[in-house]
C-alpha cells in the first residue's frame, strides 16, 4: 500500500494510476482507502465521465447503489455521444433493477422524453433499458415507433437490428440490416453484417457474392478469414464452402483460402478432394513460418496499442467514447 501511495503521489492527477491504487487497495481489504483514490480522480479529472463510471461501479459492487446511479446519471449528463449514453443508460439500468424500482427509471426517461428537442434520444434510452430489463418486444415497439419517422437513421436501425438478433427474429434483422446498408453504402461493417445474417437465415447465395465482393476490395482480408472461420466452427459448411469456391476463382494462390477449403471438405467427408487441396498447399513455396493475415492484424493492433500505451507518469489519453469505457470498466 505504501509503495502504491509513493506511485500515486509521483502521478497526480492520473487517472490511471487512480485506478490502480484503488484496485491495489480493494485486493488488500482496505476498500475505504480505494474508494477515496477514485473520489480523488473524479476530483482531478471532473470533465472526464471513465472516473465517474469507474467510482461508480466500485460502489455498486459494494452496495452502494444509490451513489453509484446519481455518478452514472453524472456521466450520462456529461456524454454528448448517443453510444456512450446508451452505454450508461444499460449500467443505469442495472442497478435500477437491483433496487427493484425500473418504473422510477422508466418515468423518469418518459418525462425527459415529452422534451421536444429530447424526443428521439430518449425514446432509443427507453428502449435500451427495456432490452436491459428483457423486455425485448417494448424495446423494439419504442424504435420502430421512431424509424416510421426516419427509415435512414443508421444508429436506430443499428439498434433495431441488435433487438431482432437476440429475440431470434433473423429475418427481421436481415430487412432491418438491408435498411442499414442503404442508408450507408460502402460500408464495410454493414455489409459484412449483412453477409452473416444472410447466412443464419439460409440465403447463402447471396452471402457468398458479398463475401466475393468484400474480397475483391482487400479491404481488410483478416476479417473475411475469420467470418469464414465462425462459419466453420459453426458447422455451417456449406455456407462456408460457397464463399470459399468464390474466393478462390478471384485469388486461386491464397493458400489461406485454400486450407480452409480443404478443411471444409474434410467436415463434409470428401478426403480425396481434401487431398487434392492439401497436396497444392505442400506444393506452393512459401517459407515455413509465413504468417496469416488474422496472425499479421493481431501484431499490428499489439504494436499500436504498446505505442499508444502512455509512458510512467505520462497522463492517458483521453477517448471520449462512454461505450468503450463501460466495456473497460465492467
Amino acid at each position: 500500500l505504501q509503495a502504491g501511495r509513493d506511485v500515486l503521489a509521483a502521478s497526480p492527477g492520473n487517472p490511471e494510476v487512480y485506478k490502480f491504487f484503488a484496485e491495489l487497495c480493494f485486493q488488500l481489504g482496505d476498500p475505504e482507502e480505494g474508494l477515496e483514490a477514485l473520489r480523488r480522480s473524479v476530483r482531478a479529472n471532473p470533465s472526464d465521465p471513465q472516473g465517474l463510471i469507474t467510482l461508480a461501479n466500485a460502489l455498486g459492487e459494494r452496495l452502494r447503489q444509490g451513489e453509484a446511479i446519481e455518478l452514472l446519471w453524472r456521466a450520462f449528463d456529461q456524454n454528448n455521444e448517443l453510444e456512450g449514453r446508451l452505454g450508461a443508460i444499460d449500467r443505469i439500468t442495472q442497478l435500477y433493477l437491483e433496487n427493484n424500482q425500473f418504473d422510477r427509471l422508466v418515468e423518469r426517461l418518459e418525462r425527459e422524453r415529452r422534451e421536444s428537442d429530447k424526443t428521439r434520444e430518449m425514446t432509443m434510452c427507453l428502449a435500451q433499458a427495456y432490452a436491459t430489463a428483457g423486455d425485448l418486444g417494448t424495446a423494439r415497439g419504442q424504435l420502430e415507433r421512431l424509424l416510421t419517422e426516419n427509415n435512414r437513421d443508421t444508429n436506430l436501425l443499428g439498434q433495431l437490428v441488435s433487438l431482432c438478433e437476440v429475440e431470434g427474429d433473423v429475418a427481421a434483422a436481415v430487412k432491418y440490416q438491408r435498411q442499414l446498408d442503404a442508408a450507408a453504402p460502402n460500408n464495410y461493417d454493414h455489409q459484412l453484417r449483412l453477409a452473416q445474417l444472410l447466412t443464419r437465415s439460409g440465403e447463402a447465395e447471396e452471402a457468398a457474392e458479398i463475401w466475393v465482393r468484400l474480397v475483391a476490395n482487400e479491404t481488410e482480408p483478416h476479417r473475411n478469414l475469420s467470418a469464414i472461420d465462425s462459419l466453420l466452427t459453426t458447422g455451417k459448411t456449406d455456407n462456408a464452402l460457397a464463399i470459399l469456391t468464390r474466393m478462390l476463382a478471384q485469388k486461386p494462390g491464397n493458400w489461406e483460402l485454400l486450407y480452409r477449403e480443404g478443411a471444409a471438405l474434410v467436415a463434409k467427408e470428401k478426403p480425396d478432394e481434401a487431398a487434392a487441396r492439401f497436396a497444392a498447399l505442400l506444393g506452393m513455396k512459401l517459407p515455413d513460418d509465413e504468417l496469416g493475415d488474422i496472425a499479421k492484424n493481431q501484431i499490428a493492433q499489439a504494436k499500436k496499442k504498446a505505442a499508444a500505451a502512455p509512458r510512467p507518469g505520462q497522463p492517458a489519453a483521453y477517448t471520449p467514447n462512454a461505450a468503450q469505457f463501460y466495456d473497460d470498466n465492467l
